[in-house]
């Protein structure tokens, strides 16, 4: 009852999308991640449920539609959800990406040399390099998917999707980086990395 109930508030294409998912757990992810973008984007404006709606660009990335009386002008949102983690970032100014992930192989029994060999046109020599030059398999991981996930952020926020290649986008990040976002359950810190775009910040 109480899942026909939260489901009822959705637009109908979104209940669409939430429908399709083949688990259960994937659907109620979705439908977690959609109440989310609604009660952000009502507390940051002041507006009723009702009044919220969202449309999708052809990338897929939400987007608030007018709300009448509110100046929604900056007003941006993003939504990441892997396993059991469901993640919203927005702000009033700015361009915003979000992106979270598991920091474990997806095949029990994989090796990591192999599971990287499948993104080898993903990193450039110098991402390849930090994340081989952990000390163990978690560090090895951990540094693989804290580079892939700043990268899933960045398309994410400028909306473009998979159109540039992805060893155009380069991050630094330090080591002592990685260690402490080790100790804060894996959450990168504020300026915690710099994009540089062709090579260029």
């Amino acid at each position: 009852a109480q899942w026909e109930q939260l489901l009822s508030l959705q637009q109908e294409e979104e209940k669409a999308r939430i429908k399709r998912f083949h688990f259960e757990r994937d659907a109620k992810t979705a439908l977690v991640g959609r109440l989310m973008l609604h009660a952000a984007a009502c507390a940051a404006l002041g507006a009723e449920h009702s009044e919220v709606r969202f449309g999708r660009s052809k990338e897929n990335k939400p987007f608030l539609l007018p709300v009448p009386g509110k100046d929604i002008a900056g007003f941006n949102l993003n939504l990441s959800h892997h396993g059991e983690w469901v993640v919203l970032a927005s702000d009033t100014q700015r361009l915003i990406g979000s992106d979270v992930m598991t920091t474990t192989l997806p095949k029990y029994g994989e090796n990591p040399e192999d599971f990287f060999n499948d993104f080898d046109t993903t990193f450039n020599p110098k991402e390849w390099a930090l994340i081989r030059g952990g000390a163990s398999e978690e560090d090895r991981l951990i540094r693989f998917f804290v580079n892939w996930a700043l990268k899933e952020t960045y398309l994410k926020a400028t909306g473009i999707g998979l159109g540039i290649e992805l060893t155009r986008i380069e991050f630094d990040i330090s080591t002592q980086v990685i260690t402490e976002a080790k100790k804060t359950q894996r959450i990168l810190l504020p300026n915690a990395a710099t994009i540089k775009i062709d090579g260029k910040a």
